[in-house]
């Protein structure tokens, strides 16, 4: 039998297409537009047309089952699914350089109501978005126009060479597709996040079509609930073994998680603008000591917290379920442990489930971890901070404090109460000259700065509070924040300049304060701190350094993990993939930082 007859033979095939040719073109065309990008870039890459057939596989079968008796009415809604989906990519791509992936999906789930309302206000009529709508609407339109001609459309596809050549194009593609269609088999057998990325890894999910890439983000979830379960054991377990307090002073133990701060816009760290003159007072009487050389391995609040809280090290490869989190080893220890936090948005009942808070709030983890935990929400830092002071007794001579602010999140203007003299900054006030800057960006700044200098007043009541006692406090923020920086961009939107962006979204403040008792009952510890500033360091070992401090005995206290013992060892410093000391120099505080040509890992 020829090719020709064949081809004759499967004629039928097309069938599904030959019904309604403009739906069909749309649909794939809108699913297909990540593929297609990719093939425009490399047209030989073998994977992109492995997704340019699952796009067309998939968009058959929606034809065909919308070609269907009485099913008509499915295409409508096949095709506002597609235009969403597109329209949602599109918008990712547009205003913040992104694509759709897992990470998207964990960012959406830790957004309360409030910080989705501030997010409409910044992003929903930037220029990226407009430019969003108008695809969108051209796009719709284009496609009622042209389904008037569906019928014209479908007759000419009935001709003899043209048939031939769609029944053979058909055959290929849905052949590529059905080959192709055991990835999503090995995708849903990923358990963790950590076969995730293999997955990732080798299939090249840069050219992943929009209906894969969807799958693939939902998948991100799911899975990280699993992790979140296995989390959730491994504190049950430390929290059944006992265990004693090894110093027998008091001890208040605070530790604070800020939000989207940048290091350099902290005079601490050499800003012009005085816009933490509490913390710089207390670091001028020898009382806090500001480590210069720190960074996240994140730039999103669910993955940093959730390393930040947990005893894990990333560098030796641990993940942070696979450790109990240290506030299970305060109270197993005897301490008593209060939790305020700014973000809190727990429900038992809630779809995220895999969520940041979802773990730190969880029964078992209040059951294991917590004396008392916050259960209101509030305007402003400061109101989380006097409802602690003003509702908290603190009866046992051993307390870990844990407030998680709301920082420096956007948008900047909403986190300090107005007309109460936090308005330090004005436009006027941020004297750079870069050219794509204007009032409008400066007075952003200045908001920014102002954020800074109310983060400052916060921070500085709750020393005020322990000052005559013996306590120390610990502070460093969840991941940087863009501000303009060195580009005409804010918060954290991804760029090809990865020196700076390593810089400005990972680099944070990170610095401890010591009461006068504590410096007087602990100068070997003290010492060690003021000389081990400039060491490099990551937030996710930050626990190690309160176990010293607070001289827990626990097995999970690795002395070369803790940035103040003599034993520390510095290891890589992976951020957003790269290897951060590969293309950041590190320089003292207050010295104009140093970042390395950018060069493709």
């Amino acid at each position: 039998m020829s090719i020709r007859q064949v081809i004759r033979k499967l004629r039928f095939i097309t069938k599904p297409i030959e019904h309604d040719a403009v739906f069909f073109g749309f649909f794939w065309f809108l699913i297909s537009i990540p593929t297609l990008v990719s093939l425009a870039r490399k047209p030989a890459e073998m994977a992109s047309w492995g997704y340019l057939g699952i796009s067309f596989l998939i968009t058959y079968i929606v034809s065909a089952i919308a070609s269907l008796p009485r099913l008509g009415f499915l295409r409508w809604l096949f095709f506002i699914f597609a235009l969403a989906l597109f329209s949602f990519i599109l918008f990712l791509l547009m205003v913040f350089g992104l694509t759709l992936a897992p990470q998207i999906m964990l960012l959406i789930g830790e957004t309360n109501p409030k910080e989705s309302s501030e997010f409409m206000a910044t992003y929903l009529l930037g220029s990226g978005a407009i430019k969003t709508y108008l695809i969108v609407v051209v796009v719709a339109f284009a496609y009622l126009a042209i389904r008037t001609q569906r019928k014209k459309i479908g007759h000419w596809l009935e001709g003899k060479i043209q048939g031939w050549l769609l029944t053979l194009v058909t055959c290929i593609l849905l052949v590529i597709g059905v080959v192709q269609w055991p990835l999503y088999r090995d995708l849903f057998k990923c358990k963790v996040i950590a076969e995730m990325d293999q997955w990732a890894a080798a299939n090249n999910t840069t050219s992943l079509d929009a209906v894969t890439s969807l799958i693939y983000s939902l998948q991100g979830p799911r899975v990280a609930s699993y992790e979140v379960k296995r989390g959730i054991d491994i504190c049950r377990k430390v929290a059944q073994e006992h265990r004693v307090i090894e110093d027998t002073d008091s001890l208040n133990v605070i530790f604070v998680l800020g939000e989207s701060f940048i290091k350099v816009h902290s005079d601490l760290y050499g800003y012009p603008n005085p816009t933490t003159p509490r913390m710089h007072e207390e670091e001028t009487k020898g009382r806090l000591f500001a480590f210069d050389n720190v960074i996240s391995p994140y730039n999103i609040t669910t993955l940093s917290e959730k390393s930040a809280f947990s005893c894990n090290s990333i560098a030796d490869g641990e993940e942070w379920y696979d450790k109990p989190i240290f506030p299970t080893i305060f109270k197993a220890s005897g301490y008593d442990v209060f939790f305020w936090d700014m973000q809190r948005i727990w429900n038992s009942s809630a779809a995220f489930t895999f969520s940041v808070n979802a773990f730190l709030f969880d029964k078992t983890i209040q059951q294991y971890s917590y004396t008392a935990v916050s259960n209101r929400s509030y305007d402003y830092d400061g109101d989380l901070i006097e409802d602690f002071f003003k509702n908290v007794s603190l009866t046992n001579s051993h307390n870990l404090i844990l407030f998680h602010l709301l920082g420096q999140h956007v948008n900047a203007a909403d986190r300090y109460p107005k007309g109460k003299g936090f308005e330090k900054f004005k436009s006027s006030d941020i004297k750079r000259k870069e050219s794509y800057l204007n009032d409008t960006k400066r007075q952003y700044i200045a908001e920014y700065d102002n954020a800074i200098y109310y983060n400052d007043y916060v921070l500085g009541s709750i020393i005020d509070h322990f000052r005559n006692t013996n306590a120390l406090l610990v502070f460093f923020s969840d991941h940087g924040e863009e501000v303009y920086d060195y580009r005409d961009s804010r918060t954290r939107v991804v760029s090809d300049d990865i020196p700076n962006l390593l810089k400005y979204q990972f680099e944070v403040p990170f610095f401890v304060w010591c009461s006068d008792q504590y410096i007087q009952r602990h100068p070997d510890i003290v010492n060690d701190l003021r000389t081990a500033v400039h060491r490099p360091g990551t937030i996710d070992n930050a626990c190690q350094l309160l176990f010293r401090m607070a001289h827990l005995s626990t097995p999970y206290y690795k002395a070369e993990r803790d940035i103040s013992s003599g034993q520390y060892v510095a290891k890589p410093r992976m951020a957003y993939g790269y290897d951060y000391d590969k293309y950041v120099k590190h320089s003292p505080a207050g010295q104009e930082p140093v970042t390395k040509p950018m060069k493709q890992p």
